[in-house]
């Protein structure tokens, strides 16, 4: 489901690259809306929540940048609160037990609730400079699959507030790069593509963390570049290379 976000920005970039989108008639607007919503409902119904509900912040985030009216976006958004509790209703057993782990911690520590627990007993645990390289503890069968969903609180314990904070301060110049490029693009297209992937990038990484510090249910998103999983890394690898292609031509390459 990865390569579905680098789909669906290239898609809006398509979509939003004439001016004129305000002038937009209904009939125009529902189809664009069907094939932006239809991978969305496919992916939630594998199941695959996360990547539903990123795909969801992605399109917003990109509406919300590149339309000129917050009304259609708006309207978008209430529809999609009015249905989270027919989402409720259609999500599966161990996908609700989530959701109230993540409300309660406590009501169930030693089944949902023991990954977020551990997660957060490892980030406190790391404290101003960490246990150092290797030395964590956590992942000796306290943090399963540490590796995938939860890097972030393995490297915490490791090197402490420093070490997250230099970890952060490097996705911030990620982040800025990507917005740069952005404003200098020589045409709308490209400029939301970076839009886009910008908004990619910043989502995983807030869900990611907020999964980590018992913040956001875990459903299982990735943190950039961080996280292991080919289809990750991959997605990721392309989405820069995508900014790297609208810096070039901002620069007639």
């Amino acid at each position: 489901s990865e390569p579905v976000k680098i789909a669906v920005i290239l898609a809006m970039a398509r979509m939003l690259q004439d001016s004129d989108i305000a002038r937009y008639e209904p009939i125009q607007v529902v189809p664009r809306l069907i094939a932006i919503g239809l991978p969305v409902g496919l992916i939630a119904m594998q199941p695959d929540l996360g990547t539903a509900i990123l795909v969801i912040l992605l399109a917003l985030t990109i509406a919300v940048l590149a339309v000129p009216s917050l009304w259609p976006v708006s309207s978008i958004t209430l529809v999609v609160m009015g249905s989270i509790p027919l989402l409720w209703e259609k999500m599966h057993g161990y996908q609700k037990h989530r959701v109230l782990a993540f409300l309660d911690p406590a009501s169930d520590p030693h089944g949902v609730g023991w990954q977020t627990q551990q997660s957060i007993f490892a980030v406190g645990s790391g404290q101003v400079t960490g246990k150092g390289f290797m030395s964590g503890t956590q992942k000796f069968d306290f943090l399963p699959e540490y590796w995938t969903d939860f890097p972030f609180a393995h490297w915490s314990e490791e090197w402490g507030f420093v070490g997250c904070f230099g970890l952060l301060g490097l996705f911030a110049f990620l982040l800025v790069w990507i917005l740069n490029v952005a404003m200098e693009a020589r045409d709308r297209s490209g400029a939301i593509i970076c839009v886009g992937v910008g908004a990619m990038t910043f989502w995983h990484l807030v869900v990611n963390l907020g999964m980590v510090l018992g913040m956001a249910p875990v459903v299982g998103v990735t943190l950039p570049f961080i996280s292991y999983g080919g289809s990750s890394l991959l997605t990721f690898c392309v989405a820069m290379g995508l900014v790297a292609s609208v810096s070039l031509r901002r620069h007639g390459y």
